[in-house]
């Protein structure tokens, strides 16, 4: 329940070095039938900034070493600043199946676009602020247009984005402060 008030409040709140700040989704301009969900986090992880960013970006790496469990990752083409990958996973026991685009913007900035799917128009703008040598500050925005259902049920979507994003920046942290990601690299 706590999860639920914390996630409905108009205040930032904090969980395990964790920053998240939910912003309502209510319409932009007058009549407007459709806004924006969006949710923001932060989180601090204790490598380069550059090696946080590359194993962001890296989904066959990802898929190979199973560093979000419960998510399969099959990527159909990537190069050096763009991948496209497909993400399945089980959510109440239903599958949902996302097509996504992933583009490198610059070495601090990257987003991630569900293309199509059970959560197309979702999109996840990164940024890998340098926190000295050896640690980086993670900012992650997820938008998600709220239409129709998604619309009404809006704080729901605020609270599912918030758990799967806080859960997700946690495995990736635990992953890259391993050395696993690193040791893949220099082989």
């Amino acid at each position: 329940m706590a999860e639920l008030a914390d996630a409905l409040g108009s205040g930032p709140s904090t969980r395990k070095g964790v920053q998240v700040q939910v912003l309502s989704a209510g319409p932009t301009k007058k009549g407007e039938n459709m806004s924006d969900i969006v949710v923001k986090i932060d989180g601090i992880i204790r490598r380069p900034s550059a090696e946080v960013a590359a194993q962001f970006a890296d989904f066959n790496y990802h898929s190979k070493n199973n560093v979000h469990p419960g998510i399969k990752f099959t990527v159909h083409e990537t190069d050096k600043n763009k991948s496209r990958f497909r993400q399945e996973v089980v959510l109440v026991g239903m599958k949902q199946v996302d097509e996504v685009v992933n583009t490198i913007q610059s070495e601090s900035k990257m987003r991630t676009q569900v293309i199509s799917g059970s959560n197309k128009d979702l999109s996840i703008d990164f940024t890998f602020e340098p926190q000295g040598p050896q640690s980086t500050k993670v900012n992650a925005i997820f938008t998600m247009k709220a239409k129709g259902i998604k619309r009404l049920l809006a704080p729901l979507f605020k609270i599912a984005i918030k758990k799967t994003a806080l859960k997700a920046l946690d495995e990736d942290r635990k992953d890259l402060e391993s050395g696993r990601y690193a040791k893949s690299i220099a082989q």
